[in-house]
């Protein structure tokens, strides 16, 4: 992280447009991007029980660009991990919030990934008298099952239990004692999060891949 945020966890919101359902309803929120603020609007869905303001790090409107976000959550940890820090971004939110838009975007609008990737592999390139070793890995983590998304074993993990299964499910999501899903199980990476005193905590088992 930069050196004025180090140790620290940033939290962000980005609130996304209306939807045409949602338009019909107004807004649940108040967005106040100047002071990073957010309230629930009185009398909608948000505020029928809580009135209170949220103050975040960052605020982000309906009408920004992912750039925008990228340049004030993510480049300033970008410069940092460059510089032997560790840092992390993710998204979290529910279904059709806007996750994935941010995240991955389009080739109109590129989302945090590839803006990243650009700023890192851009800093190498003008990096003099260093050199750089990039690996890569990718890991989906899904109903508390992990799966290497490089292995050639890896697929999707199964859908939940079709009603009337009496069959359960461990900490991978494999079926316990009968029961089907809605699609044929299928062989799935077997990961597990471990901790040494040099890596910290890391992924046994995680495919990495060198890029240049």
């Amino acid at each position: 992280l930069p050196a004025t945020m180090a140790d620290n966890i940033a939290v962000s919101v980005r609130v996304r447009p209306l939807n045409s359902k949602e338009e019909s309803k107004g807004a649940a929120w108040d967005i106040h991007s100047e002071t990073n603020a957010i309230a629930p609007q009185a009398g909608s869905s948000a505020g029928t029980t809580d009135s209170t303001s949220y103050q975040l790090d960052n605020v982000f409107d309906p009408s920004c660009r992912t750039k925008d976000v990228y340049d004030r959550t993510t480049r300033g940890i970008i410069e940092s991990v460059l510089n032997g820090f560790n840092g992390t971004v993710f998204a979290y939110g529910q279904t059709s919030s806007g996750k994935t838009h941010t995240m991955q975007g389009s080739a109109e609008e590129p989302g945090i990934i590839p803006l990243a990737v650009h700023d890192v592999f851009d800093s190498i390139d003008r990096s003099e008298g260093r050199e750089f070793l990039v690996r890569v890995s990718y890991l989906e983590i899904y109903n508390e099952q992990m799966v290497d998304l490089f292995s050639a074993d890896a697929v999707a993990p199964p859908t939940k239990p079709q009603m009337g299964s009496s069959g359960s499910r461990d900490l991978f999501g494999s079926s316990i004692g009968g029961g089907s899903f809605d699609r044929p199980e299928r062989r799935v990476s077997r990961l597990q999060i471990k901790e040494d005193s040099e890596r910290g905590v890391y992924v046994s088992g995680l495919k990495e891949e060198i890029v240049t």
